[in-house]
């Protein structure tokens, strides 16, 4: 009977086990869902709340709406600050192209002054509406880049370019128009896409993987001396081939002139476009280095580099060479020989390099500063 007893006091405690379970399960769930009736409230509020940053109109009547929108209006214009004088640039009108438009015999005729800091190049072509050109500018000397711009040809011929001015107070900034085939978003048929109909003065090779290319090329020295801020500088007319160029009987004539700090040396020759004149100093009796300099060949034969002036020197040696190696244009090597063994005249000379004997254009000029 105890044992009856026993038990069934450890039933009634279990029973009130369970039951203080369920309660506390029942006491827990009710604050979970007073919480979560009070998030939702809040989340209620929220959106309220969201809702008055949506535009006045649209939650408001049609009179208020007017009001909130002028007053919208005058405190967006008092943020927007004064007129800001601007203007439109257009296509132009094609009544307005040149005669020639579109013929493969392509020129480009621009100017390019310095105003506010930037360098402004207007100008003209033949080539077709939409054809997209390219303006680069480098100085001698400098190691430059994004100095650069792109502009679309208009209906009427024109182009304009705006390239920031680098911080060169002296010398010369070079640039460089071009307009290149083969990097057109279309093929262009009247210039054919790596450029081979292009005809005329203004055209340029160039080589890629073996291929040759054509491209249209203009150029323009501006005086970087800020003085000559205002002055307009005009794309250099290119000249005509000579009767004998690329012949292997080499000739150059070069023509020096000194600005105070920089020879500027022009040359004209029969070398073929593209080939490499290197230019350097020979000081007697003295270690020299840092003069180096070298142009390309343009298709008239011309080029054009700048040397520095060796310091505390009174006499020296200006020497132009060229040197056969692999990045030679092919038309070179087939002309010139791959170790310049089809060079002739009284400027070749016989060198020594790592391919062996090789024959080089050598022309030695001496250099004497007036006392």
């Amino acid at each position: 009977m105890a044992w009856n007893q026993t038990k069934k006091r450890r039933t009634h405690k279990r029973k009130w086990n369970e039951n203080k379970g369920l309660w506390q399960i029942l006491f827990i769930g009710s604050i979970v869902a007073a919480l979560a009736m009070t998030v939702a409230g809040c989340g209620q509020g929220g959106d309220a709340g969201k809702a008055g940053n949506v535009p006045a109109a649209s939650a408001m009547n049609e009179g208020n709406a007017s009001s909130a929108a002028l007053e919208s209006n005058a405190a967006a214009h008092d943020e927007e600050g004064s007129n800001v004088n601007f203007e439109i640039e257009t296509g132009g009108k094609s009544e307005d192209a040149p005669a020639d438009q579109g013929d493969p015999s392509v020129w480009i005729n621009a100017t390019a002054k310095l105003e506010n800091e930037r360098v402004v190049i207007t100008g003209t072509t033949n080539l077709l509406p939409g054809a997209k050109m390219k303006a680069d500018l480098t100085a001698a000397g400098y190691n430059m880049w994004g100095y650069n711009d792109e502009a679309e040809v208009g209906r009427d011929g024109t182009f304009k370019f705006d390239i920031k001015q680098p911080n060169i107070k002296e010398g010369t900034l070079d640039i460089t128009i071009s307009f290149v085939p083969e990097e057109q978003a279309g093929e262009m048929e009247a210039y054919g896409k790596d450029g081979g109909k292009l005809t005329g003065p203004y055209i340029h090779q160039y080589e890629e993987s073996d291929q040759v290319y054509q491209k249209a090329v203009a150029f323009i020295h501006v005086n970087a001396d800020p003085e000559k801020a205002g002055q307009e500088w005009r794309t250099e007319i290119p000249g005509e081939k000579p009767e004998d160029y690329g012949s292997p009987a080499v000739w150059i004539t070069p023509v020096i002139s000194f600005d105070g700090k920089r020879y500027l040396i022009k040359g004209t020759s029969n070398l073929l476009e593209g080939v490499k004149v290197e230019a350097d100093v020979d000081i007697p009796d003295h270690w020299h280095f840092g003069y180096g300099e070298s142009a390309r060949v343009m298709p008239d034969g011309s080029f054009s580099l700048q040397m520095k002036k060796p310091d505390k020197v009174d006499t020296f040696y200006i020497v132009l060479k060229v040197v056969p190696d692999e990045d030679m244009p092919k038309a070179a090597k087939e002309a010139y020989g791959a170790n310049g063994e089809k060079f002739d005249g009284e400027l070749v000379k016989a060198e020594q390099s790592d391919q062996g004997s090789i024959s080089v254009i050598q022309l030695k000029m001496k250099i004497k500063e007036e006392q």
